[in-house]
């Protein structure tokens, strides 16, 4: 599953700004990446539509990294799919 949601990010990140996709790596922070608030904003809103999830604002807002973000999808990815087969 991590693979697959850091490929989105990748391709969310690419499609929305200047950034190579060869330059996206798990590491890279978002400022390091040229976003600002507002673009992180809709590659974060870009990741909800794709998997069909919503995050609180409270943790859109902590990520930072592609790392928050796969950790942050996996989780609520994992807590729906939990949620829906009981």
């Amino acid at each position: 599953m991590r693979e697959d949601i850091f490929e989105k990010i990748i391709e969310s990140i690419a499609a929305n700004t200047n950034v190579p996709r060869e330059e996206i790596t798990i590491n890279s922070t978002f400022e390091e990446l040229g976003l600002d608030s507002l673009d992180s904003l809709l590659v974060i809103n870009n990741l909800e539509k794709a998997y069909d999830i919503t995050l609180t604002n409270e943790n859109a807002l902590k990520i930072k990294t592609v790392q928050d973000a796969i950790d942050s999808l996996e989780k609520v990815i994992t807590q729906s799919e939990s949620y829906a087969k009981k």
